[in-house]
């Protein structure tokens, strides 16, 4: 089974990663890591709007301490983490659901 560390520098070197950066609130220096960002696109209200869900996926050991209403930097975009993030898979990796706010 290969690790989470190695999967994520196969699926970034294959440039499906991209660079997230987190300031955290509470203090402390901020930090970056490559994430897998989503941005799907969903017809919705019977194809009159199209609505975006933003979420990223994560190793398990970056952003520890990210919540709910923090603020990342993604492709020049600040998003707010919509919910706690969650264990994913065997818990190597965290899902974050995100709200765009605007650019940074």
């Amino acid at each position: 089974m290969i690790s989470t560390d190695k999967f994520y520098e196969s699926f970034d070197r294959a440039g499906f990663l991209t660079e997230a950066v987190w300031k955290p609130s509470a203090g402390g220096p901020a930090q970056s890591s490559k994430v897998r960002f989503r941005s799907p696109t969903d017809s919705v209200l019977g194809g009159e709007v199209l609505a975006t869900d933003y979420s990223i996926r994560y190793p398990a050991v970056k952003f520890v301490g990210l919540k709910r209403d923090e603020i990342l930097t993604i492709k020049g975009f600040k998003y707010a983490v919509r919910e706690s993030p969650a264990s994913n898979l065997d818990g190597s990796v965290m899902d974050a659901k995100l709200t765009r706010q605007g650019p940074a």
